[in-house]
């Protein structure tokens, strides 16, 4: 479904872009008296708020808590940011509501889709966020050029106004220097902080014939 702004959203890359799974469709709501469809908009608007929560992007729709060894190929569907973007879809109304609300976006900043979809659909999301303060989750493959340099530039841009940071990087070797230098600049509107680093470090110690381990 083509946004009717004109910018063509970008498949976040499993390939269901046209298999969107909504329960009321724009013509059902066009057509219908369904309750949904009366609600004022300030109610509307606090349910998308609802499902911008990413802290139940690890949970299964039976509301059971996803397992790393469940080998899920469509788990993004249920992330918060799918969701936004599918909801924008649905009616004049409610892509007229979200996209209108740039604190929507600001709260779904998953790299968990973002570092893996199309570039043109990165710089969409962070557009629709304006100014509004970010929440950033999810993992970081160390070993994609794209994946590090989009969370770099991320942090570099925008830490400003980053409210929340839950981010795992892994695989790689290491992180740019210059993200230290960005971590300590100012950021009046932070809250939650959780880097977790899980890198592999390369063995130095045999340059070290003097060292012994702590026992």
């Amino acid at each position: 479904m083509a946004p009717e702004d004109g910018l063509v959203d970008t498949d976040l890359g499993g390939g269901h872009t046209n298999d969107i799974l909504l329960s009321l469709s724009a013509l059902e709501l066009a057509n219908s008296a369904a309750a949904i469809s009366k609600l004022p908009g300030d109610l509307l608007w606090r349910i998308f708020l609802v499902n911008t929560n990413m802290e139940d992007d690890e949970k299964k729709p039976d509301g059971r808590n996803r397992t790393a060894s469940e080998n899920d190929p469509d788990y993004l569907k249920f992330h918060a940011l799918t969701a936004t973007r599918w909801s924008s879809q649905v009616c004049r109304l409610w892509r007229h509501l979200i996209l209108a609300s740039s604190s929507l976006w600001g709260k779904v900043i998953d790299l968990d889709i973002l570092t893996e979809c199309h570039d043109n659909w990165r710089k969409e999301v962070t557009r629709r966020s304006g100014g509004a303060a970010l929440w950033i989750k999810g993992t970081v493959n160390g070993q994609s050029p794209v994946s590090l340099a989009f969370f770099v530039q991320l942090l570099n841009e925008h830490w400003s106004r980053t409210r929340v940071i839950r981010v795992l990087v892994e695989s790689g070797e290491y992180i740019p220097a210059e993200t230290w230098d960005i971590l300590k600049r100012p950021a009046r509107d932070l809250e939650v902080f959780h880097l977790k680093l899980r890198l592999r470090i390369r063995n130095t110690l045999a340059s070290c014939p003097s060292f012994r381990p702590m026992q």
